[in-house]
């Protein structure tokens, strides 16, 4: 377990910089290179790409629900306001 250490070492800033050199800089998993940094971002790109998509589709639903709500509301109150009539021209 690499985080397992005594308080002392990590109070030591000489030691605590020597325990991050270890398990970040020296690690296999932060060494790379150019090919490595086109690679993420040529990932990094997709992944934007498939979020806006998503994004999109979620905005696209949400004003049709909206103007959805709002020609449903518009309707109601044309129907009141049609009823309202219809009742005084009765007299």
């Amino acid at each position: 377990m690499p985080f397992a250490h005594k308080h002392s070492e990590w109070t030591d800033i000489h030691k605590r910089r020597s325990l991050f050199t270890k398990w970040i800089t020296d690690s296999p998993e932060f060494h790379f290179n150019m090919d490595d940094i086109a690679r993420l971002r040529q990932e990094m790109a997709s992944l934007i790409e498939n979020l806006s998509t998503i994004y999109a589709s979620k905005v696209i639903l949400k004003n049709r629900q909206k103007k959805s709500l709002a020609e449903k509301k518009k309707n109601e109150e044309n129907e009141k306001f049609e009823g309202a009539s219809a009742g005084s021209m009765e007299v």
